[in-house]
């Protein structure tokens, strides 16, 4: 269940001897044709992009996911917290935290130079 970036992680992953299955979803209806196809072709483990659908579904993939003991790995927090196995990617309420102090900062008239981040967002784990 991955958009574009999967087409970008394709040839970096073949060299590892690994492949990548795009599975489009759309739709709430499309989340359990994706799982069928993805056990049809075998698949050991996924990873499930974040959009509008996947993560307002977030319980029924995650369920999903363990139904067919599938390793999942999401980008969000939120699949997680629904009782997805892992996840890896940004921190939203750390990302708006800073995104906040920043404006802050602007507003208040800060120099341009004091409002340049020198250090990465934190990434969920």
């Amino acid at each position: 269940m991955a958009h574009c970036s999967g087409k970008r992680l394709g040839p970096r992953l073949r060299r590892w001897g690994l492949e990548v299955q795009l599975l489009d979803v759309r739709k709430p209806e499309d989340i359990v044709r994706a799982f069928d196809t993805a056990i049809a072709q075998r698949a050991d483990a996924i990873f499930v992009q974040n959009d509008t659908v996947t993560l307002t579904n977030r319980r029924q993939v995650v369920e999903l996911a363990a139904k067919h003991r599938l390793p999942a790995m999401y980008n969000n927090r939120e699949f997680i917290d629904a009782g997805g196995l892992m996840a890896y990617g940004v921190s939203y309420p750390d990302l708006y935290r800073r995104t906040a102090i920043f404006v802050d900062k602007i507003f208040k008239g800060a120099p341009r130079p004091i409002c340049r981040s020198n250090s990465r967002p934190n990434s969920s784990w």
